[in-house]
């Protein structure tokens, strides 16, 4: 059994629209002489705008040396000389962006949940029924979860989010309700049997899922991950799907 491919055609997937994006880049105020003070100065180019994208892209250099380093060590072991290491920036740059390890982690939290709801985004626009979504979007997710540690990180920093002196956001439940929305899409188009509790159901898929992804990473660092997912859904779909009776023989 394979997974279905993603519905973006030819862009290389959903994660190729969503798993890149920076914040965006404030505006440059533009300032005048006050009107019928002489001569009235030009409008200012924005000068500062090839700096500001420096700016993005020394953040975003920062944020993905820290999901390395957290993803490899930890938070409590992580430091911010590791990370400005790393990143191959001074331990002031990184200081400058980010104004401690916590929010860093907590950076780190928030882009892993930004690109997991660009993913969910790029699948309701799709056109296939709800249980064929869910079997691609647990493509997608066990897909960027293999390929980019800034997600790896926003994991295990959500596992160890006692050790974290900020606010972090909260794993699991926005991925339980997106499930939770897919199935009942399923119910109404047939793809997913009627009398399911799709809650209940959403929960045991996000559980089940991510203990599938945490044994396969602590076992055999990630190299099986695609079989055992696979090998997983091959078990989950059935008792989602509308039970087929046989026609009976006369």
């Amino acid at each position: 059994m394979t997974f279905p491919s993603p519905t973006s055609p030819g862009r290389g997937g959903i994660l190729a629209d969503v798993a890149k994006r920076p914040p965006a880049v404030g505006a440059t105020q533009v300032a005048s002489e006050p009107h019928g003070a002489g001569r009235t100065s030009p409008p200012q180019r924005p000068a500062s705008r090839p700096q500001q994208k420096r700016a993005v892209l020394t953040r975003d250099t920062i944020l993905m040396a820290a999901a390395e380093v957290f993803e490899k060590d930890g938070f409590a072991a992580a430091t911010m000389d590791q990370i400005a290491h790393r990143a191959n920036a001074t331990k002031g740059a990184v200081y400058f962006h980010f104004p401690s390890k916590a929010a860093l982690a907590a950076a780190v939290v928030t882009r892993q949940h930004d690109v997991w709801a660009g993913v969910a985004e790029a699948l309701e626009v799709s056109k296939l029924n709800g249980l064929d979504l869910i079997e691609t979007a647990i493509r997608e997710v066990s897909q960027t979860y293999a390929m980019n540690p800034l997600m790896r990180a926003g994991v295990r920093l959500a596992s160890e989010s006692n050790q974290i002196e900020v606010d972090l956001d909260e794993p699991f439940l926005a991925w339980i309700q997106r499930l939770t929305a897919l199935l009942r899409r399923g119910q109404r188009d047939g793809s997913v049997r009627s009398n399911l509790n799709c809650a209940a159901a959403a929960r045991v898929l996000v559980a089940s899922f991510y203990g599938v992804e945490e044994v396969s990473s602590r076992l055999h660092d990630r190299a099986d991950l695609n079989r055992r997912v696979i090998e997983w859904w091959q078990l989950i779909r059935p008792g989602l799907a509308p039970t087929v009776t046989s026609p009976s023989v006369v």
